[in-house]
């Protein structure tokens, strides 16, 4: 890798983490018991389970250092990893077999569609709730959850259970602004609840979408789905007491103990290949989404924009060789930044999901976490470039 110095070392790039307030959000998820917990789990997958993950904001904000903006990944010392739809269809609960991606329709549902949900009838009083945050339109988060305590007491657990999983799409999935649940959220609520689009695919792109535009204005805050990338990058790289097919309850398994910032700074930056869980249990995946349509990787929707993603760096964590260097095609980069303006990219990303390229298992090599000597030798040119953050606490460089 070469000596150490300060022309080894990426700065470090400040950002904001922070997890929300879930108290209030937690007691509501407890009146959920029995059948009704069941049918919440049916409907909504492991949101739930969201709640409880005591998310180390320090990991998060370690791991953002290590992101490459250009690639769209994670690069350590001698590997990358690249969250994918395959692995958040996993920790999400939503399989992705099952509805189309969500696709932001160019205007945010009206008022009347929402009083449908939390069964409210005075549709301005509705509206005079509405408050306004930087640029940010919805409705003050207190608010929802007294209609969901409203619901509970009258023992309508049909709207309760919806209303409860709107409460967790705008706090947790798909975070803007403090204390208030915005129309964006609402959007992809509603688009799963109604109309069966699937959320996995903008939880992702939001993901992603948030990181690279921390890169590009130098700092920010991260606003994304925290509880999921943080089970994704717990699960790669910490041990697992027993095997799980489910990633929440092999996230329960990892010994992770609570560490400083600079502690999870020197844990990671000595990461190497050898210590990562290259494909666990619930990661038996047969098919890989690999691209869409006309581009030629991975383009999702978000709340915030459309962001690329490159499959063919993911495929080593998903059970199967990097046989080479990646094709430069391969890795196009793609975003757009307000959906509004750039209505025809928008609908050539809604097109291109009706042209899904799936690769099979077989056809890219058998399971195997290895990696040959031309994959190698590009991983550590890229290395040299992008550089790594934290050098100065490298252990053992080699």
């Amino acid at each position: 890798m070469g000596s150490s110095g300060e022309n080894m070392t990426k700065k470090t790039l400040s950002v904001k983490v922070s997890n929300p307030e879930v108290g209030n959000l937690k007691a509501l998820g407890s009146l959920l018991i029995g059948e009704n917990r069941e049918k919440f789990v049916k409907r909504y997958g492991n949101i739930l389970d969201f709640l409880e993950l005591d998310v180390q904001v320090d990991a998060i904000n370690s791991l953002v250092q290590f992101y490459d903006p250009d690639l769209r990944c994670f690069i350590f010392k001698d590997f990358q990893l690249a969250p994918t739809l395959e692995e958040f269809e996993q920790i999400l609960g939503y399989p992705l077999e099952k509805g189309k991606p969500y696709c932001y329709p160019g205007k945010y549902p009206g008022v009347q569609k929402i009083a449908n949900v939390l069964k409210v009838n005075d549709i301005q009083n509705l509206k005079d709730m509405i408050q306004n945050r930087k640029d940010t339109s919805g409705f003050p988060r207190s608010l929802i959850e007294e209609k969901a305590r409203c619901l509970a007491a009258n023992g309508d657990w049909v709207a309760f259970r919806d209303v409860l999983a709107l409460i967790i799409y705008g706090t947790i999935l798909f975070p803007r602004a403090q204390e208030l649940i915005d129309f964006a959220a609402i959007d992809v609520f509603l688009a799963y609840r109604d109309n069966g689009e699937n959320p996995t695919y903008a939880v992702l792109a939001d993901v992603y979408y948030t990181l690279n535009y921390c890169y590009e204005k130098k700092g920010k805050r991260i606003l994304c789905c925290l509880p999921a990338l943080y089970v994704w990058l717990v699960t790669h790289i910490f041990k697992s007491g027993c095997k799980r097919s489910c990633p929440i309850r092999d996230f329960m398994m990892c010994d992770v103990k609570p560490k400083t910032r600079q502690d999870w700074a020197e844990y990671m930056v000595n990461l190497d290949a050898g210590k990562v869980r290259w494909s666990p249990k619930w990661k038996d995946i047969d098919h890989i989404i690999f691209k869409c349509g006309t581009f030629p990787n991975v383009p999702l929707m978000g709340t915030k924009g459309v962001i690329n993603y490159n499959p063919v760096l993911a495929l080593r964590q998903l059970g199967h060789p990097h046989r080479g260097e990646p094709a430069k095609e391969a890795l196009t980069t793609f975003v757009i930044y307000d959906m509004d303006a750039e209505i025809a990219e928008t609908r050539r990303v809604k097109q291109a999901w009706n042209d899904i390229v799936k690769v099979e298992g077989r056809e890219i090599g058998k399971r195997s976490c290895e990696a040959n000597t031309n994959y190698r030798l590009w991983l550590r040119e890229r290395v040299q470039k992008v550089k790594l953050p934290f050098h100065h606490l490298v252990s053992n460089v080699e």
